[in-house]
């Protein structure tokens, strides 16, 4: 089963980052996630069918299995385990939707790039070069480094989403009102009520000062966002929230959904069949966008699998509706085994020159590796 991670407070960063390459080794493909998610939720309905048939309580039938399980851990650390495998369920259910239509999916971006290219190419193989680009595209969290607390960020080890945080800096407090409400539909979280970690993944509303309002609510069953650099901009994929970014390893993109536009905007139309896993680029490819209004998502892509060379359009990863691809990371962060690099942009720094170079060098040796990166 799943273990909580943690780690005391006099570990140092190069101990942690030593343990991260063993950590990394371990991770598993997306369908060993779906399969454990599934494998949960089996075993805690088995529970729970044959502790009726003993005719045990309903309040007993409902501890029985979690005591089996969580054995040993406190109440928020079981809490958060139950929050990731509701995470997981989400992940699991858009893949199977993608994965019910990829005959249909695949026909689909097929016959765009055949509509939209050149007639004599092979769009077989072209679809297949931009399905490999979208693939092999960095995975970036854009942030403001003036507004970014790190001191924190390094006790707590984790990125955490607006869930955890309460809102991010200068939100207004009510984000996560509209997020929740955005997220229900998006990922169409109404059907999956009645799997066994659903209660975990559910607001219950929210009281007057803006905090869910269901206490079993765990701010780990929802994603943290990203964006699926592809055109490696130089200020990551989402430069709209902060010029400084952090560039992620590339086994975090299985544990992701992906949208061709920011959900929040009105081009996504809270519509599901949108979304797409990393087994199913061909979504994103048949309804990414391609306008002179954005950064031509499209036209960009079929220019890359050509082998042409691209230089980001002035509005890439900007703007209302994003004009970049949106990841949603549905599991954990962790800052010493998640993290490739740190890229800090001077303009954003909040220290001095010479200050912030002095620090960079020593967390850099610290970790035996060019961590951060100033520029």
């Amino acid at each position: 089963m799943l273990k909580p991670i943690s780690t005391s407070d006099n570990t140092r960063p190069s101990d942690i980052a030593s343990s991260s390459k063993d950590i990394r080794h371990a991770q598993t493909s997306l369908s060993s996630d779906i399969q454990r998610a599934r494998n949960d939720s089996r075993e805690l309905l088995t529970v729970t069918e044959e502790s009726t048939a003993t005719g045990i309580s309903g309040g007993a039938m409902s501890k029985r299995p979690f005591d089996t399980i969580f054995c040993g851990i406190s109440n928020e650390e079981r809490k958060q385990v139950c929050g990731r495998l509701f995470g997981k369920q989400i992940l699991a259910h858009i893949h199977e939707n993608c994965q019910r239509n990829a005959a249909a999916i695949h026909e689909k971006a097929l016959q765009r790039v055949t509509r939209e290219c050149d007639v004599r190419s092979d769009n077989v193989a072209l679809l297949k070069n931009m399905v490999a680009i979208l693939q092999n595209a960095r995975l970036t969290i854009n942030f403001n480094a003036s507004k970014v607390d790190f001191i924190s960020l390094l006790k707590h080890q984790h990125y955490l989403n607006t869930y955890a945080i309460g809102s991010r800096p200068g939100d207004l407090p009510a984000y996560n009102v509209g997020r929740d409400v955005i997220e229900t539909k998006a990922f169409e979280l109404e059907k999956l009520t009645d799997t066994p970690y659903a209660t975990y993944g559910n607001t219950g509303g929210f009281t007057p000062s803006f905090k869910p309002a269901n206490r079993d609510f765990s701010p780990e069953s929802r994603p943290v966002y990203a964006a699926l650099d592809f055109l490696k901009g130089p200020n990551g994929g989402a430069s709209s929230y902060g010029m400084s970014f952090f560039e992620l390893n590339d086994n975090v993109k299985i544990n992701c959904t992906f949208s061709p536009f920011d959900i929040y905007g009105h081009r996504f139309g809270l519509d599901s069949r949108k979304l797409s896993t990393y087994w199913h680029m061909e979504n994103l490819i048949s309804v990414c966008q391609s306008d002179f209004f954005g950064y031509n998502c499209f036209k960009s892509l079929v220019k890359m699998a050509s082998g042409e060379s691209v230089i980001p359009h002035p509005n890439y990863g900007k703007g209302y509706e994003g004009n970049y691809i949106e990841a949603h990371i549905h599991g954990e962060v962790c800052i010493f085994r998640d993290i490739k690099h740190v890229y800090i942009s001077l303009q954003e720094s909040p220290y001095p020159l010479v200050k912030m170079q002095e620090y960079v060098r020593t967390i850099n040796e610290a970790l035996n590796r060019n961590c951060i990166i100033l520029y």
